[in-house]
C-alpha cells in the first residue's frame, strides 16, 4: 500500500503564507501523486503476482478542513481554518 499526499495545501499554515503559496503546493501535491500513480500501475503491470492499492486521502483530508465534526477523529478539533502555534511542538 502506497498513500498519496493529500491537499496539505488547505492547511492552515499554507492557507496563512497567502494563495501564491496554496497554488504552487497544490502544483507540487497534484504533480507527486501523478507520478506515484504512474509508478504503481507500471510496478503492477511488471509484477503480476503483487496487488497493488494506492490509499488516496484527498477528500478525507478536505472534509477534516471543512467539517471536522464529519469524523470522530476530527471531531474535538476547535478549528482547522486557522494556524496554531502549538502545530510546532
Amino acid at each position: 500500500m502506497i498513500m498519496s499526499l493529500p491537499p496539505i495545501n488547505l492547511s492552515p499554515g499554507t492557507v496563512a503564507a497567502g494563495p501564491g503559496a496554496m497554488a504552487i503546493e497544490r502544483a507540487d501535491l497534484l504533480d507527486f501523486n501523478e507520478r506515484i500513480t504512474e509508478m504503481l500501475v507500471t510496478f503492477e503491470s511488471l509484477n503480476t503476482d503483487v496487488t497493488v492499492f494506492n490509499y488516496r486521502p484527498w477528500n478525507s483530508f478536505i472534509t477534516a478542513i471543512e467539517d471536522p465534526a464529519a469524523n470522530p477523529i476530527t471531531a474535538g478539533f476547535k478549528s482547522t481554518d486557522s494556524y496554531c502555534e502549538l502545530y510546532n511542538l
